[in-house]
């Protein structure tokens, strides 16, 4: 009884801290030898990534890596390219982008439009949309870009 716990407690460790699943499942039947244990493996495993994931634990390995890249003096905000963020601003009266269709705007390569919400309604724009004062605009980007495209969003959008 004792050597079943001790064997569910290894799998849940392992996922929780490496974030492997199937890697913790599969280490653990190859250690035992038998496959009797395979369901509560597989269960303990899944709900011990899920636990990790929601108490928002970072994998051993990445910890690891960010620390030897600060070591060499790597910076890693490059990594968070992957890292999306939303950004809403509302069209000013007189500004840019006032009555322009929304493939007329000039926005940076790297950020979408989209949603775009008027008097209370929000829907997905098209190219041949037109902006008026009062819209807010929804724009995704990634979380590098987002200085420089608030920067033009204030040359647009404003008066």
């Amino acid at each position: 009884m004792f050597y079943n716990f001790v064997i569910l407690s290894m799998v849940g460790f392992f996922t929780s801290i490496v974030r492997a699943p199937i890697t913790g499942v599969i280490l653990l039947i190859e250690m035992t030898g038998s496959f009797t244990h395979l369901l509560p493996l597989t269960i303990v495993s899944i709900l011990s990534y899920v636990v990790a994931d929601l108490l928002k634990s970072e994998p051993v390995y990445d910890s690891l890596l960010e620390n030897q890249l600060k070591e060499k003096g790597i910076h890693t905000d490059s990594l968070d390219s992957d890292k999306k963020i939303t950004i809403e601003t509302i069209v000013h009266h007189g500004s840019l982008a006032e009555n322009k269709l929304v493939k007329d705007i000039d926005l940076p390569d790297n950020c979408l439009l989209i949603a775009l919400k008027r008097n209370q309604h929000e829907f997905i724009p098209k190219g041949n949309t037109k902006i008026l004062a009062g819209d807010y605009l929804i724009l995704l980007t990634d979380i590098n870009s987002e200085a420089t495209l608030r920067v033009r969003l204030t040359e647009v959008v404003t008066s």
